[in-house]
């Protein structure tokens, strides 16, 4: 009852639906934005389900239910935002040429992409379960040529295997790594670094958007699934975190919502060329780009 939406908090907070049209078949959610060199881009994800009110995924164009010929699949669109956040251009993103047959053929695709600059290229981090035949969620690095296809790409794999989702990408000048928890973090090859003793009850605590420059240190927007006790509806409350130039976690914000109590996901983070504000990318109940 006490988390208010953040147009409360920050009054300056605005707004803004995605004017991406998903094709025929798919929805439109989970946006990542990212300031490349003065343009912003976004990785739109579309996917061909819809969740029913209780929470239960349905596969468009079956009685609901994925199977190997309708899997549960997610296609992504590389769009160039206008200052107004209206989209330019748009194009559509293709797996890498050299990507293998689907080991697990019930969830294809790049799911939740968070797209970044790293050595003057667009890059992306994924979840992906198709490559194993268990269906575990792996997080697969990739560069986004301005080709449109993939390339470059690879499982980031840590020594102990469980489902590796929302990874929030960090690039420190030419160094690239990942927040894989709050006082962790994953390089390239799947080496975990533990920073300082996180002086916070974190545990709770997922990605999120990319790590951004922000006040001399760093700045991303994680999320807490929480349960309604009312109705017993899954929700996600937000808070801002930042670390200090020596990549110490200093600061958590009180919590908040984007818009209301409901499934909210924020995938990208950046600050905007011209009016030097932030932009946040979120989706909304897996069906709404903003």
């Amino acid at each position: 009852h006490y988390i208010k939406p953040i147009k409360e908090l920050c009054p300056s907070f605005a707004a803004v639906p995605s004017t991406f049209v998903a094709p025929e078949g798919y929805t439109a959610m989970n946006p990542s934005v990212t300031n490349m060199a003065g343009t912003l881009w976004a990785v739109i994800r579309t996917v061909n389900y819809t969740i029913d009110p209780t929470g239960r995924y349905l596969i468009k164009g079956t009685n609901g239910e994925a199977n190997g010929t309708n899997p549960i699949h997610t296609r992504n669109f590389l769009v160039s935002l206008r200052s107004n956040l209206e989209v330019a251009t748009h194009r559509e993103i293709l797996p890498p040429v050299d990507l293998p047959t689907p080991a697990y053929d019930l969830v294809v695709g790049f799911e939740d992409m968070r797209l970044f600059v790293w050595d003057t290229y667009l890059w992306t981090s994924s979840t992906v379960r198709e490559q194993n035949t268990g269906g575990w969620c792996e997080q697969t690095l990739a560069r986004l040529p301005e080709t449109g296809v993939l390339d470059q790409w690879k499982a980031i794999l840590p020594q102990k295997r469980q489902h590796e989702k929302n990874w929030m990408p960090w690039v420190d000048r030419s160094k690239l790594s990942f927040v894989y928890k709050l006082g962790q973090n994953i390089n390239e090859t799947g080496a975990i670094w533990h920073g300082p003793e996180v002086p916070y009850a974190v545990d709770k605590l997922s990605g999120g958007s990319q790590v951004i420059p922000f006040k001399g240190g760093w700045l991303a927007l994680v999320h807490e699934a929480r349960q309604d006790l009312g109705y017993g509806k899954r929700y996600y409350q937000h808070r801002f975190v930042w670390w200090d130039a020596a990549k110490i976690l200093r600061q958590i914000s009180i919590a908040f919502v984007l818009h209301d109590r409901q499934i909210e996901f924020a995938a990208g983070l950046c600050w905007h060329p011209d009016t030097k504000r932030l932009v946040i990318s979120y989706g909304i109940k897996d069906c709404e780009a903003w």
